[in-house]
């Protein structure tokens, strides 16, 4: 966590809040200097962050010893995008009830039957779903027009960005 963009540290679960300090900055507004006996108490969720990779570049602490998803939870750099895949049979209905609606502003159509949705940043700690809300609607239009479900897919993609 980045508290109040002076402090790196963590919340232990036993403690969620309070930031476990790794390193604060006196430079940045901090009190005082790295103290990991102490911590700070979090009085509001817009004095707290995810950190990512580069705040401990930053905040000059190695990221090595947190690169582990079964105990952190930290932000990624990492940018995914979403495909939908339509078969061949169904792609010209899809391709209709796509550009009929309101839809067709939020969907990139890359060949017959493939759209990008738009591009979203992924967070390691948590699971990749894209955008769930946007994929509801394209189930819903696609329910509407008759296509099952089995004629269409969702699949996940790191973008290269």
């Amino acid at each position: 966590m980045v508290y109040k963009e002076h402090t790196l540290g963590y919340i232990l679960p036993e403690l969620p809040d309070s930031v476990q300090i790794l390193h604060s900055s006196p430079l940045k507004g901090a009190i005082g200097t790295t103290n990991l006996q102490n911590n700070y108490h979090i009085n509001g969720m817009d004095e707290i962050r995810l950190a990512s990779e580069s705040d401990f570049d930053e905040f000059g602490i190695s990221f090595d010893g947190y690169r582990n998803l079964s105990e952190y939870i930290y932000k990624s750099n990492k940018k995914m995008k979403t495909i939908l895949e339509v078969s061949l049979q169904e792609a010209s209905k899809a391709q209709v009830a796509i550009n009929d609606s309101l839809l067709h502003t939020e969907l990139t159509q890359t060949s017959t039957n493939i759209w990008e949705l738009p591009i979203y940043d992924m967070n390691d700690g948590y699971e990749c779903d894209g955008d769930e809300e946007l994929k509801d609607e394209i189930r819903e239009l696609f329910s509407s027009c008759e296509i099952a479900e089995e004629e269409y897919s969702f699949t996940d993609k790191e973008t290269g960005e």
